[in-house]
């Protein structure tokens, strides 16, 4: 089994219909770099991995059927983009695997900072930035990424200075900071403390939340970053817009 896949009547799929191999999958010609994740080629790596591949576009049809049909107040793809005109864009992945999907949404949107402020160090180096005056807080708009129901392992972090006599110290059950604490109860209380540095310093944030880590989810995610980067230039180019 040969099967070309690239533009409609491009010269691979030509030459392997010649030679008697006439499968072809189809990806239209004016799609350019990561607008092609849920073409033919997208969803063919995706096929390999084993993920379902039908509820990827489930989920991108269901963000299209918003988009075409709801009004402003409803419409996610609208009001994303009119919470983040800002020239640069900054994402904190705090489900730590879609991080991956940084390198992707550069592809297709050029204004994206390549830090994920979910993590301590890149988190550190904006700061300076901006601290130095290389980056204007007013040009920033962070977009904080949860998932409400994600998988963690059971595993218990406990205080630094627990030992074997630390369950008779009664001072460690009066500071909460001090109890052991699950890592997702230790992330959510970094993401509180990182929005509250950004919004001291002036960043404007939104905040996304994934109801579980699927591939429906994920279609409705990938399709709602796709949609808004096509939107965003004419949004920010009209003289006023739904606030």
């Amino acid at each position: 089994l040969v099967t070309s896949i690239g533009a409609i009547n491009c010269d691979l799929s030509q030459q392997a219909a010649r030679l008697g191999f006439h499968q072809a999958l189809r990806v239209p010609g004016n799609l350019q770099d990561g607008f092609d994740l849920l073409t033919p080629t997208g969803l063919l790596s995706s096929a390999f991995l084993g993920l379902d591949c039908i509820q990827l576009l489930v989920g991108a049809a269901a963000i299209n059927e918003n988009f075409r049909n709801e009004p402003f107040s409803t419409n996610l793809v609208l009001r994303f983009v009119a919470s983040s005109l800002q020239r640069h864009h900054l994402f904190a992945w705090w489900a730590r695997s879609l991080a991956a999907f940084t390198p992707w949404m550069a592809t297709f949107q050029s204004h994206t900072n390549a830090a994920d402020l979910a993590a301590v160090t890149e988190r550190d180096r904006v700061f300076e930035q901006i601290e130095e005056g290389a980056l204007d807080p007013r040009d920033l708009v962070c977009n904080h990424i949860h998932v409400d129901d994600i998988r963690t392992d059971p595993l218990v972090i406990q205080p630094r200075h627990a030992g074997p006599f630390a369950a008779d110290d009664q001072s460690a059950d009066a500071n909460p900071t001090q109890q052991a604490r699950t890592v997702g109860e230790i992330q959510d209380r970094v993401a509180v403390a990182a929005g509250q540095k950004l919004s001291n310093i002036g960043i404007r944030q939104n905040k996304i939340v994934l109801p579980v880590i699927d591939t429906h989810s994920l279609g409705q995610f990938i399709q709602l970053m796709m949609l808004s980067a096509v939107v965003r230039p004419a949004m920010r180019g009209a003289d006023h817009f739904p606030r």
